[in-house]
């Protein structure tokens, strides 16, 4: 089942609010968009639990995340049951305070879950795409990831 049209919405939203979060170095915007014992994996790197993910956030600002912008492009909700979710999207990630270019691009899959009548990741995985990995590697000095 694929869930009601505010289902669908709320969830297609909480992606936008994570790019904003992320973008703008929101670390408390970041950190609500999560259950508290939620998931993020990519590239090799996973990050259990309020704790880890706001250091991974922390990390990642650091290294990635200035003068970025980052898209959340053809979003869809595969399932919505209940108060549980699935959906998937394209991330893009583009130069901002150059000449824009894009910089890590991959595919997100999600698994969301309702706390508290509000929509947030469970889970979150992050395939970046091979052929940009090298790039953003280049482009940051080492690092190959910018999600």
């Amino acid at each position: 089942m694929v869930g009601t049209v505010i289902d669908k919405v709320e969830i297609v939203e909480i992606l936008a609010r994570f790019d904003l979060a992320v973008d703008s170095g929101d670390i408390e915007a970041y950190a609500a968009l999560w259950t508290e014992n939620a998931v993020l994996e990519t590239n090799g790197t996973t990050a259990r639990g309020q704790e880890a993910l706001r250091a991974f956030f922390v990390e990642h600002r650091k290294t990635l995340g200035r003068g970025r912008r980052h898209l959340s492009l053809n979003p869809v909700v595969l399932s919505a049951e209940g108060d549980s979710a699935t959906a998937t999207s394209y991330m893009v990630v583009i130069e901002a305070e150059k000449a824009p270019a894009v910089v890590a691009s991959g595919v997100y899959s999600d698994t969301l879950q309702r706390v508290d009548g509000r929509w947030k990741f469970a889970r979150r995985k992050l395939d970046v795409d091979p052929s940009r990995q090298a790039t953003s590697a280049t482009n940051t000095g080492g690092s190959s990831h910018d999600g």
